[in-house]
Protein backbone atom coordinates (compact mmCIF):
# COMPACT_ATOMS: atom_id res chain seq x y z
CA UNK A 1 0.00 0.00 0.00
CA UNK A 2 0.94 3.61 -0.72
CA UNK A 3 -0.11 6.53 0.58
CA UNK A 4 -0.57 9.92 -1.48
CA UNK A 5 -2.81 13.45 -1.97
CA UNK A 6 -4.89 13.88 -4.28
CA UNK A 7 -6.85 17.22 -4.03
CA UNK A 8 -6.31 17.83 -0.66
CA UNK A 9 -7.86 14.31 0.13
CA UNK A 10 -5.38 11.78 1.70
CA UNK A 11 -5.97 8.37 0.25
CA UNK A 12 -3.89 5.03 0.60
CA UNK A 13 -3.95 2.59 -2.08
CA UNK A 14 -2.39 -0.72 -3.24
CA UNK A 15 1.00 -0.01 -5.77
CA UNK A 16 0.75 0.14 -8.56
CA UNK A 17 -2.75 1.27 -9.03
CA UNK A 18 -3.42 3.32 -12.21
CA UNK A 19 -3.56 7.09 -10.67
CA UNK A 20 -6.95 7.67 -12.16
CA UNK A 21 -8.02 4.72 -10.84
CA UNK A 22 -6.83 5.92 -7.37
CA UNK A 23 -8.94 9.30 -7.56
CA UNK A 24 -11.77 8.08 -8.96
CA UNK A 25 -12.26 4.94 -6.67
CA UNK A 26 -12.13 8.04 -3.93
CA UNK A 27 -14.85 10.01 -5.10
CA UNK A 28 -12.72 12.41 -7.10
CA UNK A 29 -13.60 12.53 -11.29
CA UNK A 30 -10.90 12.22 -13.86
CA UNK A 31 -12.57 12.02 -17.28
CA UNK A 32 -10.85 10.56 -20.07
CA UNK A 33 -11.55 9.37 -23.48
CA UNK A 34 -8.57 7.01 -24.09
CA UNK A 35 -8.73 4.60 -20.79
CA UNK A 36 -10.88 1.98 -19.78
CA UNK A 37 -10.14 0.06 -16.89
CA UNK A 38 -8.56 -3.42 -17.28
CA UNK A 39 -7.01 -2.79 -20.83
CA UNK A 40 -3.45 -1.61 -21.37
CA UNK A 41 -3.35 2.24 -21.08
CA UNK A 42 -2.63 4.52 -24.11
CA UNK A 43 -2.11 7.72 -23.83
CA UNK A 44 -3.18 9.76 -26.65
CA UNK A 45 -6.44 12.05 -25.68
CA UNK A 46 -4.97 13.91 -22.64
CA UNK A 47 -8.07 14.30 -20.75
CA UNK A 48 -6.93 13.00 -17.92
CA UNK A 49 -3.88 15.54 -16.98
CA UNK A 50 -3.27 16.43 -13.75
CA UNK A 51 -0.60 18.23 -11.63
CA UNK A 52 2.06 16.56 -9.42
CA UNK A 53 3.13 19.11 -7.33
CA UNK A 54 6.29 18.24 -6.23
CA UNK A 55 7.74 18.33 -9.75
CA UNK A 56 4.97 20.92 -10.53
CA UNK A 57 4.91 18.95 -14.13
CA UNK A 58 1.54 17.96 -15.78
CA UNK A 59 1.05 14.23 -16.41
CA UNK A 60 -1.59 12.15 -17.46
CA UNK A 61 -3.38 10.19 -15.19
CA UNK A 62 -3.83 6.94 -17.16
CA UNK A 63 -0.49 6.07 -17.34
CA UNK A 64 0.88 6.96 -14.15
CA UNK A 65 1.02 4.59 -11.12
CA UNK A 66 0.80 5.81 -7.52
CA UNK A 67 3.80 6.49 -5.63
CA UNK A 68 4.16 6.66 -2.33
CA UNK A 69 4.19 10.64 -0.96
CA UNK A 70 2.40 11.81 -4.25
CA UNK A 71 0.66 15.16 -3.95
CA UNK A 72 -1.88 15.70 -7.09
CA UNK A 73 -4.08 18.48 -7.61
CA UNK A 74 -6.73 17.11 -10.01
CA UNK A 75 -9.03 19.77 -10.60
CA UNK A 76 -9.08 23.51 -10.72
CA UNK A 77 -8.72 26.59 -13.64
CA UNK A 78 -5.57 25.53 -15.28
CA UNK A 79 -6.46 21.63 -14.99
CA UNK A 80 -9.65 22.65 -17.11
CA UNK A 81 -8.07 24.91 -19.26
CA UNK A 82 -6.00 22.00 -20.17
CA UNK A 83 -8.29 19.63 -20.70
CA UNK A 84 -10.15 22.12 -22.44
CA UNK A 85 -7.38 22.59 -25.34
CA UNK A 86 -7.12 18.81 -25.23
CA UNK A 87 -10.48 18.58 -26.40
CA UNK A 88 -10.30 21.37 -28.81
CA UNK A 89 -7.85 19.79 -30.63
CA UNK A 90 -9.14 16.39 -30.85
CA UNK A 91 -12.18 18.71 -32.36
CA UNK A 92 -10.08 20.19 -35.06
CA UNK A 93 -9.74 17.19 -36.68
CA UNK A 94 -13.52 15.21 -36.09
CA UNK A 95 -15.20 16.05 -39.19
CA UNK A 96 -18.28 15.20 -38.38
CA UNK A 97 -21.40 16.97 -37.16
CA UNK A 98 -23.97 16.13 -34.10
CA UNK A 99 -27.33 17.04 -35.38
CA UNK A 100 -28.36 17.20 -39.03
CA UNK A 101 -28.56 20.75 -39.99
CA UNK A 102 -32.45 19.70 -40.76
CA UNK A 103 -33.27 19.03 -37.39
CA UNK A 104 -31.05 22.13 -36.00
CA UNK A 105 -33.36 24.65 -38.28
CA UNK A 106 -36.61 22.58 -36.95
CA UNK A 107 -38.61 25.26 -34.49
CA UNK A 108 -39.86 22.38 -32.79
CA UNK A 109 -36.58 19.71 -32.96
CA UNK A 110 -37.90 17.31 -34.41
CA UNK A 111 -35.12 14.47 -34.81
CA UNK A 112 -35.47 14.24 -38.83
CA UNK A 113 -33.41 11.85 -39.67
CA UNK A 114 -34.48 8.82 -36.62
CA UNK A 115 -37.82 10.07 -38.74
CA UNK A 116 -36.55 8.84 -41.90
CA UNK A 117 -34.99 5.90 -40.11
CA UNK A 118 -38.05 4.56 -39.16
CA UNK A 119 -40.25 5.41 -41.88
CA UNK A 120 -37.76 3.74 -43.87
CA UNK A 121 -38.43 0.68 -42.08
CA UNK A 122 -41.63 0.44 -42.11
CA UNK A 123 -42.13 1.21 -38.31
CA UNK A 124 -44.71 4.07 -39.46
CA UNK A 125 -46.30 3.68 -35.84
CA UNK A 126 -42.91 4.69 -34.38
CA UNK A 127 -42.17 7.39 -37.15
CA UNK A 128 -45.67 8.89 -36.32
CA UNK A 129 -45.17 9.20 -32.13
CA UNK A 130 -41.78 10.49 -32.97
CA UNK A 131 -43.58 13.15 -35.06
CA UNK A 132 -46.90 14.38 -32.38
CA UNK A 133 -44.00 13.93 -29.26
CA UNK A 134 -41.93 16.82 -31.24
CA UNK A 135 -44.62 18.52 -33.33
CA UNK A 136 -47.52 17.78 -30.47
CA UNK A 137 -49.53 19.51 -33.15
CA UNK A 138 -48.12 18.16 -36.90
CA UNK A 139 -51.36 19.17 -38.41
CA UNK A 140 -50.78 22.78 -37.62
CA UNK A 141 -47.15 22.96 -36.63
CA UNK A 142 -45.95 21.66 -40.13
CA UNK A 143 -48.72 23.07 -42.50
CA UNK A 144 -47.75 26.59 -41.05
CA UNK A 145 -43.52 26.07 -41.46
CA UNK A 146 -42.19 27.25 -44.54
CA UNK A 147 -39.77 24.70 -44.58
CA UNK A 148 -36.85 25.35 -42.63
CA UNK A 149 -36.08 21.51 -42.89
CA UNK A 150 -36.56 21.45 -46.20
CA UNK A 151 -34.03 24.28 -47.00
CA UNK A 152 -31.40 23.07 -44.87
CA UNK A 153 -31.35 19.22 -46.45
CA UNK A 154 -27.89 18.27 -47.57
CA UNK A 155 -29.55 16.17 -49.85
CA UNK A 156 -30.21 18.64 -52.59
CA UNK A 157 -26.50 19.00 -53.09
CA UNK A 158 -26.66 15.58 -54.85
CA UNK A 159 -30.13 16.02 -56.42
CA UNK A 160 -32.88 17.49 -55.07
CA UNK A 161 -34.10 17.46 -51.28
CA UNK A 162 -35.42 14.35 -49.43
CA UNK A 163 -39.66 15.70 -49.18
CA UNK A 164 -39.52 15.55 -45.28
CA UNK A 165 -42.97 17.78 -44.78
CA UNK A 166 -44.56 15.56 -47.61
CA UNK A 167 -43.62 12.56 -45.20
CA UNK A 168 -44.45 13.94 -42.02
CA UNK A 169 -48.02 15.04 -43.35
CA UNK A 170 -48.49 11.68 -44.60
CA UNK A 171 -47.06 9.76 -41.72
CA UNK A 172 -49.08 11.79 -38.99
CA UNK A 173 -52.41 11.64 -40.93
CA UNK A 174 -52.12 7.94 -41.71
CA UNK A 175 -50.93 6.67 -38.54
CA UNK A 176 -52.21 9.05 -35.39
CA UNK A 177 -51.62 7.67 -32.51
CA UNK A 178 -53.77 7.68 -29.98
CA UNK A 179 -53.48 9.83 -27.49
CA UNK A 180 -51.09 9.87 -25.14
CA UNK A 181 -51.26 7.77 -21.72
CA UNK A 182 -49.05 9.22 -20.18
CA UNK A 183 -48.33 9.18 -16.48
CA UNK A 184 -51.17 10.96 -15.03
CA UNK A 185 -50.53 13.75 -12.73
CA UNK A 186 -52.41 15.14 -9.67
CA UNK A 187 -51.82 18.40 -10.41
CA UNK A 188 -54.69 20.74 -12.38
CA UNK A 189 -53.71 23.36 -14.09
CA UNK A 190 -55.69 26.79 -16.05
CA UNK A 191 -54.62 28.50 -18.96
CA UNK A 192 -55.70 31.45 -19.83
CA UNK A 193 -55.45 32.99 -23.22
CA UNK A 194 -57.24 32.65 -26.74
CA UNK A 195 -54.02 32.55 -28.96
CA UNK A 196 -52.30 29.50 -30.29
CA UNK A 197 -49.17 29.42 -28.17
CA UNK A 198 -52.50 28.54 -25.21
CA UNK A 199 -53.30 25.88 -27.49
CA UNK A 200 -49.72 24.38 -27.61
CA UNK A 201 -48.68 24.82 -23.67
CA UNK A 202 -52.33 23.15 -23.35
CA UNK A 203 -51.56 20.17 -25.70
CA UNK A 204 -47.91 19.65 -23.90
CA UNK A 205 -49.16 19.72 -20.45
CA UNK A 206 -51.61 17.37 -21.59
CA UNK A 207 -49.65 15.00 -23.34
CA UNK A 208 -47.45 15.30 -20.15
CA UNK A 209 -50.25 13.93 -18.00
CA UNK A 210 -52.00 16.62 -16.45
CA UNK A 211 -55.44 17.92 -16.09
CA UNK A 212 -55.92 21.13 -17.89
CA UNK A 213 -58.47 23.51 -18.02
CA UNK A 214 -57.44 25.99 -21.44
CA UNK A 215 -60.40 28.57 -19.97
CA UNK A 216 -59.28 31.51 -21.53
CA UNK A 217 -61.38 33.63 -19.11
CA UNK A 218 -58.90 35.93 -16.77
CA UNK A 219 -61.90 37.73 -14.59
CA UNK A 220 -62.26 34.07 -13.29
CA UNK A 221 -59.27 32.43 -11.31
CA UNK A 222 -59.88 29.26 -10.04
CA UNK A 223 -59.08 28.80 -6.86
CA UNK A 224 -59.00 24.90 -6.79
CA UNK A 225 -55.92 24.58 -9.42
CA UNK A 226 -52.49 24.31 -8.77
CA UNK A 227 -50.91 26.50 -11.30
CA UNK A 228 -52.32 29.27 -13.59
CA UNK A 229 -50.60 29.82 -17.34
CA UNK A 230 -51.11 33.32 -18.50
CA UNK A 231 -50.27 32.70 -22.58
CA UNK A 232 -51.06 36.50 -23.65
CA UNK A 233 -49.63 40.37 -22.65
CA UNK A 234 -52.23 42.36 -21.21
CA UNK A 235 -53.70 39.89 -19.12
CA UNK A 236 -52.56 40.29 -15.71
CA UNK A 237 -53.71 39.17 -12.34
CA UNK A 238 -51.07 41.26 -10.27
CA UNK A 239 -54.14 42.88 -8.85
CA UNK A 240 -55.41 39.70 -7.56
CA UNK A 241 -51.94 38.90 -5.55
CA UNK A 242 -51.09 40.41 -2.43
CA UNK A 243 -48.32 42.77 -2.62
CA UNK A 244 -45.94 40.24 -0.89
CA UNK A 245 -46.70 37.13 -2.83
CA UNK A 246 -44.03 36.47 -5.53
CA UNK A 247 -45.05 34.74 -8.94
CA UNK A 248 -43.25 33.03 -12.18
CA UNK A 249 -42.33 36.12 -14.10
CA UNK A 250 -41.30 35.14 -17.83
CA UNK A 251 -39.38 31.81 -16.21
CA UNK A 252 -38.02 33.68 -13.76
CA UNK A 253 -38.73 33.81 -10.17
CA UNK A 254 -40.58 31.68 -8.31
CA UNK A 255 -43.71 31.54 -5.80
CA UNK A 256 -47.08 31.70 -5.50
CA UNK A 257 -50.82 33.03 -5.23
CA UNK A 258 -52.17 31.38 -1.76
CA UNK A 259 -50.32 28.19 -2.87
CA UNK A 260 -50.98 28.40 -6.45
CA UNK A 261 -48.00 28.88 -8.82
CA UNK A 262 -48.57 31.43 -12.03
CA UNK A 263 -46.89 31.35 -14.89
CA UNK A 264 -46.46 34.41 -17.62
CA UNK A 265 -45.30 33.06 -20.72
CA UNK A 266 -45.66 35.85 -22.91
CA UNK A 267 -42.23 37.53 -23.57
CA UNK A 268 -41.83 41.48 -25.25
CA UNK A 269 -41.43 40.39 -28.82
CA UNK A 270 -43.36 38.03 -28.75
CA UNK A 271 -45.42 40.15 -31.51
CA UNK A 272 -42.45 40.69 -33.59
CA UNK A 273 -41.94 37.39 -34.35
CA UNK A 274 -43.07 37.00 -37.94
CA UNK A 275 -43.31 33.21 -37.87
CA UNK A 276 -45.79 31.94 -36.09
CA UNK A 277 -43.98 28.03 -36.16
CA UNK A 278 -41.56 29.87 -34.26
CA UNK A 279 -43.62 31.08 -31.75
CA UNK A 280 -45.00 27.66 -31.19
CA UNK A 281 -41.84 26.57 -30.95
CA UNK A 282 -41.07 28.79 -27.92
CA UNK A 283 -44.44 28.13 -26.32
CA UNK A 284 -43.57 24.02 -26.09
CA UNK A 285 -40.22 24.66 -24.51
CA UNK A 286 -41.94 27.07 -21.93
CA UNK A 287 -45.22 24.13 -21.30
CA UNK A 288 -41.85 21.73 -21.01
CA UNK A 289 -40.31 23.78 -18.48
CA UNK A 290 -43.61 24.45 -16.16
CA UNK A 291 -44.12 20.59 -16.36
CA UNK A 292 -40.80 20.21 -14.96
CA UNK A 293 -40.77 22.58 -12.55
CA UNK A 294 -43.91 21.22 -11.26
CA UNK A 295 -42.46 17.81 -11.23
CA UNK A 296 -38.52 18.86 -9.18
CA UNK A 297 -39.23 22.25 -8.52
CA UNK A 298 -36.82 23.47 -10.39
CA UNK A 299 -36.70 26.09 -13.20
CA UNK A 300 -34.69 24.01 -16.31
CA UNK A 301 -33.63 25.98 -19.01
CA UNK A 302 -33.35 24.88 -22.37
CA UNK A 303 -29.50 25.29 -22.65
CA UNK A 304 -28.57 24.76 -26.25
CA UNK A 305 -25.71 21.49 -26.83
CA UNK A 306 -22.52 21.46 -28.13
CA UNK A 307 -22.48 21.17 -31.67
CA UNK A 308 -19.71 19.80 -33.86
CA UNK A 309 -19.76 21.09 -37.37
CA UNK A 310 -18.30 20.29 -40.53
CA UNK A 311 -17.60 23.66 -42.70
CA UNK A 312 -16.56 23.25 -46.26
CA UNK A 313 -17.79 20.30 -47.96
CA UNK A 314 -16.44 19.08 -51.05
CA UNK A 315 -17.58 16.49 -53.63
CA UNK A 316 -15.82 13.41 -52.32
CA UNK A 317 -17.57 13.62 -48.72
CA UNK A 318 -21.12 13.96 -50.76
CA UNK A 319 -20.24 10.78 -52.16
CA UNK A 320 -19.42 9.56 -49.10
CA UNK A 321 -22.74 9.97 -47.66
CA UNK A 322 -24.66 8.36 -50.47
CA UNK A 323 -23.30 4.98 -49.51
CA UNK A 324 -25.68 4.12 -46.98
CA UNK A 325 -28.42 5.15 -49.55
CA UNK A 326 -29.49 1.75 -51.83
CA UNK A 327 -28.48 2.33 -55.66
CA UNK A 328 -32.07 3.02 -57.99
CA UNK A 329 -34.28 4.30 -55.32
CA UNK A 330 -37.09 6.31 -57.01
CA UNK A 331 -37.68 10.20 -55.55
CA UNK A 332 -41.08 11.05 -54.49
CA UNK A 333 -42.45 14.68 -54.12
CA UNK A 334 -45.64 13.16 -52.44
CA UNK A 335 -45.28 10.10 -50.72
CA UNK A 336 -48.79 9.14 -50.42
CA UNK A 337 -48.25 5.47 -49.29
CA UNK A 338 -46.56 3.20 -47.60
CA UNK A 339 -44.10 1.99 -50.01
CA UNK A 340 -43.42 5.74 -51.50
CA UNK A 341 -43.05 6.67 -48.21
CA UNK A 342 -40.34 3.95 -47.60
CA UNK A 343 -38.28 4.61 -50.45
CA UNK A 344 -38.31 8.34 -50.18
CA UNK A 345 -36.94 8.49 -46.74
CA UNK A 346 -34.47 5.64 -47.60
CA UNK A 347 -33.01 8.51 -50.09
CA UNK A 348 -31.95 10.56 -46.95
CA UNK A 349 -28.37 11.12 -45.82
CA UNK A 350 -28.36 10.56 -42.48
CA UNK A 351 -26.16 13.47 -41.83
CA UNK A 352 -26.51 13.16 -38.12
CA UNK A 353 -24.43 11.43 -35.68
CA UNK A 354 -25.23 7.77 -34.79
CA UNK A 355 -23.64 8.77 -31.69
CA UNK A 356 -25.20 12.21 -30.91
CA UNK A 357 -26.78 11.14 -27.76
CA UNK A 358 -24.01 8.75 -26.13
CA UNK A 359 -20.63 10.45 -27.64
CA UNK A 360 -18.71 11.18 -24.81
CA UNK A 361 -16.13 13.49 -26.56
CA UNK A 362 -19.53 15.65 -27.58
CA UNK A 363 -20.13 15.06 -23.14
CA UNK A 364 -16.76 16.32 -22.66
CA UNK A 365 -16.86 19.57 -24.67
CA UNK A 366 -19.89 20.40 -22.75
CA UNK A 367 -18.43 19.92 -19.22
CA UNK A 368 -15.34 21.77 -20.24
CA UNK A 369 -17.22 24.13 -22.31
CA UNK A 370 -14.68 23.64 -25.53
CA UNK A 371 -15.36 25.70 -27.97
CA UNK A 372 -16.22 24.37 -31.74
CA UNK A 373 -13.14 24.79 -34.03
CA UNK A 374 -13.96 27.44 -36.80
CA UNK A 375 -11.95 25.28 -39.40
CA UNK A 376 -11.53 21.75 -39.68
CA UNK A 377 -8.11 19.95 -40.36
CA UNK A 378 -8.34 16.97 -42.72
CA UNK A 379 -6.13 15.12 -41.67
CA UNK A 380 -7.98 11.52 -41.86
CA UNK A 381 -9.95 10.01 -44.92
CA UNK A 382 -13.14 11.00 -44.95
CA UNK A 383 -14.26 7.79 -46.19
CA UNK A 384 -17.35 5.51 -44.89
CA UNK A 385 -16.56 2.39 -44.77
CA UNK A 386 -19.35 -0.28 -44.30
CA UNK A 387 -18.96 -4.37 -43.44
CA UNK A 388 -21.67 -6.09 -45.54
CA UNK A 389 -21.76 -9.14 -43.60
CA UNK A 390 -21.82 -7.34 -39.89
CA UNK A 391 -23.30 -3.90 -40.60
CA UNK A 392 -20.45 -1.80 -39.19
CA UNK A 393 -19.97 1.23 -40.61
CA UNK A 394 -16.70 3.11 -39.89
CA UNK A 395 -16.14 6.86 -40.15
CA UNK A 396 -12.03 7.74 -39.97
CA UNK A 397 -12.95 11.15 -40.29
CA UNK A 398 -14.92 10.86 -36.76
CA UNK A 399 -11.70 8.43 -35.27
CA UNK A 400 -9.41 10.72 -32.11
CA UNK A 401 -7.20 7.41 -32.37
CA UNK A 402 -7.36 6.35 -28.88
CA UNK A 403 -6.86 2.89 -29.58
CA UNK A 404 -9.39 1.56 -27.27
CA UNK A 405 -10.96 -0.49 -30.17
CA UNK A 406 -7.85 -1.97 -31.20
CA UNK A 407 -7.25 -2.95 -27.56
CA UNK A 408 -10.62 -4.66 -26.50
CA UNK A 409 -11.13 -6.27 -29.77
CA UNK A 410 -7.25 -7.98 -29.02
CA UNK A 411 -8.94 -9.97 -25.97
CA UNK A 412 -11.91 -10.56 -27.01
CA UNK A 413 -11.96 -12.04 -30.71
CA UNK A 414 -9.25 -14.25 -32.67
CA UNK A 415 -10.62 -12.94 -35.98
CA UNK A 416 -8.97 -10.11 -37.70
CA UNK A 417 -9.63 -6.62 -36.29
CA UNK A 418 -8.79 -3.23 -36.58
CA UNK A 419 -4.72 -1.61 -36.09
CA UNK A 420 -3.24 0.96 -36.33
CA UNK A 421 -1.48 1.96 -39.36
CA UNK A 422 1.04 4.85 -40.71
CA UNK A 423 3.40 6.59 -38.57
CA UNK A 424 3.63 9.96 -36.75
CA UNK A 425 0.80 12.57 -37.85
CA UNK A 426 -0.06 9.90 -40.74
CA UNK A 427 -1.17 7.65 -38.37
CA UNK A 428 -5.10 6.25 -38.57
CA UNK A 429 -7.38 3.28 -37.59
CA UNK A 430 -7.74 0.75 -40.17
CA UNK A 431 -8.14 -2.96 -41.60
CA UNK A 432 -5.35 -4.56 -41.62
CA UNK A 433 -3.11 -4.18 -45.34
CA UNK A 434 -3.70 -7.78 -46.20
CA UNK A 435 -7.60 -8.10 -45.87
CA UNK A 436 -10.71 -5.89 -46.61
CA UNK A 437 -13.04 -4.42 -44.74
CA UNK A 438 -15.86 -6.68 -45.16
CA UNK A 439 -13.09 -9.52 -43.37
CA UNK A 440 -12.97 -7.65 -39.84
CA UNK A 441 -14.87 -8.55 -36.53
CA UNK A 442 -16.71 -11.12 -37.21
CA UNK A 443 -17.45 -11.50 -33.78
CA UNK A 444 -17.32 -9.36 -30.35
CA UNK A 445 -18.81 -6.63 -32.61
CA UNK A 446 -20.86 -5.13 -29.93
CA UNK A 447 -18.39 -4.38 -27.55
CA UNK A 448 -16.19 -2.72 -29.80
CA UNK A 449 -18.68 -0.98 -31.18
CA UNK A 450 -19.88 -0.08 -27.57
CA UNK A 451 -16.60 1.41 -26.62
CA UNK A 452 -15.76 3.57 -28.75
CA UNK A 453 -16.02 7.33 -27.69
CA UNK A 454 -17.49 8.93 -30.15
CA UNK A 455 -19.04 8.06 -33.37
CA UNK A 456 -16.39 6.64 -35.65
CA UNK A 457 -17.90 2.58 -35.01
CA UNK A 458 -21.07 2.50 -35.26
CA UNK A 459 -23.85 -0.48 -36.46
CA UNK A 460 -25.85 0.61 -39.24
CA UNK A 461 -29.28 0.05 -37.73
CA UNK A 462 -29.00 1.88 -34.97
Amino acid sequence: MVNLIIDNKKIQIAAGTPLIEAARENGIDIPSLCYKKGLPHYSSCMVCMVKDNRTNKYIPSCSAAVEDGMDITASGDDIEALRREAIELLLAEHRAECEAPCKLVCPLGLDIPQMNRLIADNDMRSASELIYDSLVMPEITCSICPGYCEKACRRKMTDSNISIKALIKYVSLTYAPDKPAGKKQTKKIAVYGKNTEAGMITRVLENKGYTVDPSGNIENIRPEFDASVITEPGLNISEKINASDKYLFREGDIAGMNGMYVFYTSEDGDDKEKQDVRKLGRAKRKALAIAAFLETGEIITDNKRFNSTLGKIDETEKKEWLKECREGLQRWDNPDNRTKAAEEASNCLHCDCRAKDDCRLRELAEETGAANPRLKLVSHPVEKKINKSNKLVFENAKCIKCGLCIRISADLTSDTSLCFKGRGSMTIVSEPLTVTFDEILKNGIDDVVNICPTGALKKMEQ
